[in-house]
């Protein structure tokens, strides 16, 4: 069952209704005690200096209930952020279809600085709470003569300074409490409503951007590197997510056009660039994926090792994190490993060395999870020829 919402609105009214009139009575007052004057302008001095001091009393007030009534921002962790910060595109992939909750902290030095000096006036008025008499007695003093210098002058000073400045501290402490909040949590909506449309607009640019990218005519030169890179920086997560994906398409249904696929290359580049933090492993995958075609098609030694280093990186950073699955990674750096293993490039192909045998076996182990990588490492021409060189069966890899 839902809460009932509460409106404060009336509520709010009545209080500071009934502190206005009680300024205004304060007022009356002032006006009461002045008529002992012996003329007019003497009046009109008192009144003028008794709602001087009665204005400065409240406006003190005012001030000190809005130290006290400054509210604290609410700084909860969100609940799906860890010390094991969500690495995957996956995870953000998640989010992208859901409504983002606002991730920052709002600034909280007027906390802070209400919350020091209210420690400080509280700490001086008790160290001092014994000579509070004596400066009250030194205050009515000082004013008898702007308040007339009446038989009762030294007590309607005294009562104003209490009056006004209780009355000043409920007005701001009330005010803070009850409407500050409001007005803070809008100022903090709007402006969080004002980036979401801002990073919409840039969203769009920049997937717009890598569309360009992945579907222009693979004639076209690519984007320029750079520029693709500090686009996709400034990409809000969600979008991040969404261009691997977009990228990962194209690449996984294009492995076998090289032209078509080779587009994909700058894009996966582009997100490693902006994962400073080095936590997306998919990023390296699906480059050394990309890489390791490309170098199979254009018989590129150079690109494969550098399909070797994507795929070392992907693996690292996936075992780093404990995440299970992804075996295809071995499975494409042991079929890159053959390509580049001395012997079996020979034209008369031998054996590989022990050390290069073991990596490659040890790779193939790794990759072979299920039927289905099982299937794919015995189907693949390369490695079955590999593995009938080097003498090696299904159950040496399989078990």
């Amino acid at each position: 069952m839902d809460k009932p919402r509460i409106n404060l609105t009336k509520s709010d009214n009545i209080a500071f209704f009934i502190l206005a009139m009680i300024d205004l009575i304060g007022f009356l007052f002032i006006l009461m005690y002045a008529t002992q004057s012996n003329n007019w302008a003497q009046f009109w001095s008192v009144v003028g200096v008794s709602l001087l001091m009665a204005g400065m009393f409240l406006l003190i007030g005012i001030f000190l209930g809005l130290l006290f009534g400054i509210p604290r921002a609410l700084q909860e962790k969100n609940p799906e952020e860890s010390s094991d910060t969500q690495s995957t595109q996956d995870k953000s992939a998640e989010k992208s279809g859901n409504k983002e909750v606002i991730n920052y902290l709002p600034n909280t030095n007027l906390e802070q600085i209400s919350d020091w000096l209210t420690k400080i006036l509280v700490g001086v008025g008790l160290t001092q709470i014994g000579q509070i008499s004596q400066a009250l007695k030194d205050y009515a003093s000082y004013t008898q003569a702007g308040l007339g210098n009446f038989s009762n002058s030294y007590q309607f000073s005294i009562g104003l300074l209490f009056y006004y400045s209780i009355s000043g501290f409920l007005i701001g402490y009330l005010f803070t409490r009850l409407h500050l909040p409001r007005a803070l949590r809008r100022a903090d909506q709007l402006d969080f409503l004002q980036k979401e449309v801002e990073q919409a607009k840039l969203d769009d640019k920049v997937y717009n951007m890598v569309l360009t990218q992945l579907n222009d005519d693979v004639s076209k030169p690519d984007l320029d590197q750079n520029d693709l890179t500090k686009a996709i920086q400034d990409a809000s997560p969600s979008m991040k997510a969404q261009i691997f994906y977009e990228a990962q398409k194209d690449r996984s249904n294009n492995w076998n056009n090289t032209p078509r696929m080779q587009r994909t290359i700058p894009v996966f580049r582009a997100l490693i660039a902006c994962d400073s933090k080095g936590v997306y492993h998919r990023n390296h995958g699906q480059l050394g994926f990309a890489l390791k075609d490309l170098g199979f098609a254009l018989k590129d030694q150079g690109k494969l090792e550098e399909a070797m280093k994507e795929l070392d990186k992907a693996i690292q950073i996936r075992d780093l994190r404990k995440e299970n699955g992804f075996e295809k990674y071995e499975f494409n750096r042991a079929a890159c490993r053959i390509k580049l293993d001395g012997e079996f490039k020979k034209h008369k192909p031998e054996p590989s060395k022990p050390d290069a045998k073991q990596q490659i076996l040890n790779d193939l182990k790794a990759a072979c999870t299920g039927d289905q990588m099982k299937n794919l490492i015995i189907g693949d021409k390369d490695i079955s020829d590999w593995m009938n060189l080097n003498q090696v069966n299904e159950k040496d890899i399989c078990k």
